[in-house]
């Protein structure tokens, strides 16, 4: 077991991220506010780039593979007697 009092802290970067936590806590404040509040609260331009390449990739995928998707409904006809 690890002695607390003696314990070195984790090195979490190395200060050289863009992030400013203080900013980043009054944008966690300011939309604790918001109406609605947001269902992701992304945090920093690189978060935003991320999640805008990922959804990208991701809508792409969906409209790509849409037809085979909708072929695992009931038939029209199915689904009105069911």
């Amino acid at each position: 077991m690890t002695d607390p009092a003696t314990a070195v802290p984790p090195q979490h970067g190395d200060c050289s991220q863009p992030g400013d936590p203080v900013r980043a806590a009054r944008v966690i404040i300011d939309a604790l506010d918001a109406e609605p509040l947001p269902r992701r609260l992304l945090l920093g331009a690189d978060a935003v780039t991320m999640t805008q390449r990922a959804e990208a990739l991701r809508a792409a995928e969906t409209a790509a593979w849409a037809d085979a998707s909708r072929r695992a409904d009931y038939p029209a006809s199915a689904a009105q007697v069911r």
